[in-house]
């Protein structure tokens, strides 16, 4: 099927899945997707299919409705308008500061691509706990460390959580930030934020990477994409989630190479 807006303009890279299950994707750049489904899971009344994205109110859909399996099926998302609090800068009371776990030579990673998997796992996401500084903070640039990359090019999503009950809540970012990865890139990224957006009150936060497209010269392929993990990290949590709509698990004393840069306002 295909997401698409009021307009009908598609919208790219939207989460679709079973809710807290092992089956989901993400929408192409024409907002095109495909969720393969077994039998079972058609059958089942309690499977309930959530598609979302950042900017859009999210629909939820019991996987009995006939709606669903039309040939040439559309969805379309309305827009979620926030008003966002306005930043207003002092550079007489900004503190600079870093935050994370930077060790690369671990002798284990972990993995966002599943090969088994039609669609490569895409909606999979890889995320640490980062603890700031109390008050207000915005976010400089996020560094993480690619182990392995097998992949002519990626897309990678960062996603910015608060907490609830030790793992991700409500997502607090409200764009996309979208690296584009090419020619099979290794080693150290940066992503540098936006300045001018809405502080971060929150002292605990999750950020998360999520896979949400790919290339790659052979379709047929068995392709790794990988970051280190280091285990044990005490005082330290990761967190993983399968796919789109995946209940999240939370692993305590590990940590993948992410670092945080951001600034406080005293």
């Amino acid at each position: 099927g295909s997401i698409v807006d009021k307009d009908q303009h598609p919208i790219a890279y939207v989460n679709i899945g079973i809710v807290d299950g092992e089956k989901g994707t993400v929408s192409d750049e024409n907002g095109f997707f495909e969720l393969p489904l077994s039998v079972e899971e058609l059958k089942n009344p309690n499977s309930i299919l959530k598609i979302s994205c950042i900017g859009y109110i999210p629909q939820t859909y019991s996987l009995m409705n006939k709606e669903l399996y039309k040939r040439g099926l559309t969805i379309k998302l309305e827009q979620h308008i926030t008003v966002l609090d306005q930043v207003i800068l002092n550079s007489d009371a900004i503190s600079e500061h870093t935050v994370g776990h930077d060790k690369i030579n671990s002798a284990k990673q972990v993995n966002f691509s599943i090969d088994r998997k039609e669609n490569e796992n895409l909606g999979a996401e890889i995320g640490r706990r980062f603890h700031l500084k109390k008050g207000k903070n915005t976010l400089k640039s996020l560094r993480f460390f690619i182990s392995e990359n097998q992949f002519e090019q990626i897309k990678l999503r960062i996603n910015l959580y608060d907490m609830e009950d030790n793992k991700p809540g409500k997502r607090l970012n409200h764009e996309n930030y979208i690296l584009d990865i090419q020619d099979y890139k290794t080693g150290w990224i940066s992503y540098d934020f936006p300045r001018g957006k809405s502080w971060l009150t929150e002292n605990n936060i999750i950020i998360s990477l999520e896979w949400i497209d790919y290339k790659k010269r052979d379709a047929k392929e068995n392709a790794r994409l990988a970051i280190p993990i280091t285990i044990p990290k005490f005082f330290n949590t990761h967190y993983y989630r399968y796919g789109s709509q995946s209940e999240w698990k939370r692993f305590d004393n590990m940590s993948t190479t992410m670092m945080l840069d951001y600034r406080h306002y005293n």
